[in-house]
Parts: C-alpha cells; structure tokens; sequence
C-alpha cells in the first residue's frame, strides 16, 4: 500500500497509488472547491490514501459539491469522454445523465445511511454516445473527525459484460426455439444467429450428436481447431466430459428439458493440454411443430477468471481466520457505515468485559489516553 510521509505543515502527502497516485498529487487542487490540500480534514486524507491504493474499483465525491477523487481501477468506467477531466469537479457534472438517479442515493448517504445494488443498470455517455452499464455497487458515509458526514465513498465493480452475455443466452434460447419450428427458412437465421452470437454455441444433431454449427467463440472456449468439433460426434471431440455430462446431455433430447450449469469446474483438453476451467453452459432442446427434440442447443461462456478471484479472497478470509484461532487472538469486526462492532468470546475475555452488548464508544474508554494515538494509526494502516 502506497504510504503517507508526514510533512512540515502537517499535511500527510501521499506516495504510490499508481497513475492516478501521480495525477491527484499534479493536481492544483487551490484551483478547486476543495481547497489546498493542507486544509483537507484528515478523515479525507486517510481515505484517499486508501482508496488509491485499492486494487477494486473506488470513488469519493466529497463535500455538498461531491467533488471527486478515484483511482486507478475507477478509471475505465469513467471511459474517454469523462477522464481526467473528471478529477477534482462536482459528480453532478460529471455523471449529469444520471443524477436524477444517484443525486438523491448520494443525499442518503450524507445523512449517514449507506446504500448498495448488485447489477444495477445505468445509461452512460463515457464515450461518447449513450450505453447502458450494469454495476455491483455501495455507497457508504465518510466521516469528518467531529462525526458528521463529509462525504461519499463508492465501491464499484462493473459486471456490464457478464450481464449482457446471461441476456444474450436466455434471448439466444428463445430465438433457437422459434427458428426450429420453421423448415428451410428457420436452418438459415439459425446458422447466422449462431454464427454472430456474442457467446460460444455448438447446435448439435438430436439423434446423432453430430455438432452441425459451431461459432468463433465456443471455439474458442473448447480451445480445440474447429475442423474437430464441426461434423464430428460430439463426445468424440468432448471425450473427457463424457463421464460427467452423458446423461445430462441425453436427458435433454430424450424427456425435452432444459440443463443448466453455473460456474462449473471442468478439466478440459485445450490446445493440447490438460486444463482446469469455470464454465456457465446450458444444453437446450429445439423442438419441432410435432414437439419432437430436432436439435440441441449448446451455449458456453468461461468464467474462471471471476470465479478465481472470488476464492481467493474466500480462501484468504478463511487463513486469516485459522491465523487468528491458532494464536488464540482476539477478534473484533467494525461496520464503519453503521459504527456498530462486533466481536468473538476471546476478545472479550482478554479485555476482561462479559456485557455482551458493550458498544464501540465503551470499548475505546478502556484505552489509556497515551495509547489512543498509536491505536488511531494502526486503524488508519489498516484501512
């Protein structure tokens, strides 16, 4: 984490934090609402400081004006029309076609309730022309050292791309459906369907299994030439899944009912090599007029990236736990957005206090007034 050197005028100057690191610090803040550094409250400090330094996504609009701070992972969902421009101005500029949204999302929050939405759509222009965007978001209080609200700081991690290839399977399922129903006509929109379709598709033959139209991107995620998935039985070119998806897949074309599986482990062949991967796929039925199974639908997208991720911060929370049951610590949780604590039978015997319902502001009154200082710095580093 970027560190901060104390300076003559008792302003904390920050190091590290990336290119935004280096464009907050170029930045002639007298120029702006907020003023000189030198005068910003501490509480301000310390959260830049961490918030550049965050590897996710993280924003502050801070003051009556929201103006803004972000960093290095903020900056793509800024776009091009909306960076750097948008360091050190009022959020209402910046995000104006959506204010009518968040303004009052914001409002909330400076009056200390916080606020949060997974896959929340908004329109943005960032650049240039008008998008709808999908994000997994919390807004949440920054307090000024007298307690009162003084800002605003975001946690955003954009899931645009996600949402939009769920979208595209389930419109994709439906489009499948309608085309099997007609002859000569329905083969071709579907083969072109398939063949521009933003996820990997494979159409399969229902009685034999022979993979008839396979797109770029299932290609792409089978990571096999195209020569050996298109004409060939499919569990020929799929042997190693076999095993596990056989009757799932024979399930679909003998009884017509759709299998769905997310974010599943599967070790594929790929490029030649064993390879462990997340997928989300489903297999389809497309029926004729008579009812009949005609053909299965295959959709697959990867996501091993986020699935990944997402367990090694579960597995790290967990080392962290075993870490702190084997040293037999003490443990205490703090929700800053609602100042409330949390702690664990440890923790409350080695500071020897059975009230279960000893709040914060009690906890802290057993700390002697010459530790309270080193108590706010380590709070301050790990934040």
């Amino acid at each position: 984490m970027g560190t901060l050197r104390k300076a003559s005028n008792d302003f904390y100057f920050l190091r590290g934090g990336g290119e935004m690191g280096e464009l907050t610090r170029a930045k002639d803040w007298a120029q702006t609402v907020l003023g000189n550094p030198e005068s910003w409250p501490p509480g301000l400090c310390t959260t830049v400081a961490m918030m550049l330094d965050n590897p996710f996504g993280m924003y502050i609009a801070w003051g009556k004006e929201y103006i803004q701070l972000y960093n290095d992972g903020f900056r793509p969902i800024l776009g091009s029309s909306k960076h750097p421009q948008a360091l050190g101005i009022s959020t209402r500029e910046t995000f104006s076609e959506i204010w009518e949204t968040i303004g009052p999302m914001f409002d909330g929050v400076m009056q200390g309730t916080a606020v949060g939405f997974p896959d929340f759509m908004v329109p943005l222009n960032r650049n240039g022309y008008v998008e709808e965007c999908y994000f997994d978001f919390s807004y949440s209080p920054i307090r000024k050292e007298n307690g009162e609200v003084g800002g605003v700081l975001v946690t955003v991690i954009e899931t645009t791309e996600k949402k939009k290839a769920i979208d595209a399977l389930k419109e994709s399922e439906e489009r499948f459906r309608i085309m099997a129903e007609t002859a000569k006509e329905g083969e071709m929109n579907l083969r072109s369907t398939v063949l521009h379709a933003p996820i990997g598709i494979c159409i399969l033959d229902a009685d034999t299994l022979v993979s008839e139209i396979v797109n770029d991107s299932f290609v792409e995620v089978a990571g096999k030439p195209i020569e050996a998935i298109q004409g060939k039985y499919y569990w020929d070119t799929f042997a190693e899944t076999r095993p596990y998806y056989e009757s799932a897949l024979k399930q679909v074309v003998e009884e017509g009912i759709t299998y769905y599986a997310n974010e599943v482990e599967l070790m594929l062949i790929r490029h030649g090599r064993e390879e462990m991967i997340f997928v989300t796929f489903v297999y389809a039925p497309l029926k004729n007029t008579d009812g009949k199974v005609k053909k299965v639908a295959i959709w697959i997208f990867e996501n091993t990236r986020q699935v990944v991720a997402r367990r090694r911060i579960e597995e790290a929370e967990e080392k962290a736990r075993l870490a702190i049951n084997s040293a037999d610590l003490g443990l205490y949780e703090i929700e800053y957005a609602t100042d409330t604590m949390t702690t664990d039978d440890r923790f409350k015997k080695i500071w020897g206090i059975e009230n279960p319902d000893t709040t914060r502001k009690e906890y802290a009154m057993f700390i002697h007034p010459d530790d309270m200082l080193h108590r706010e710095r380590a709070h301050a580093e790990s934040l």
